[in-house]
């Protein structure tokens, strides 16, 4: 995943629930860093990885398994 990306969020002991944010960073020392919108104001956010969900935002684009890639 290439960072920064658009992501929906879950962590229920901030009751986020696929809240619309985008990933900044993952760190070594256990959190997500999210820029997360609340209200009319856009907020730098630091999330446990631990009890934290995030989701890309965009879909994959499904794999066609009878193509043959060159290696």
């Amino acid at each position: 995943m290439e960072l920064p990306t658009l992501v929906m969020v879950h962590n229920a002991s901030f009751g986020l629930k696929g809240s619309k944010a985008t990933l900044i960073r993952i760190s070594e020392q256990g959190f997500y860093e999210l820029n997360i919108p609340f209200g009319d104001s856009v907020h730098r956010t630091l999330l446990p990885i631990a009890s934290t969900m995030v989701i890309a935002r965009v879909a994959e684009i499904p794999f066609d398994e009878g193509l043959q890639l060159e290696r």
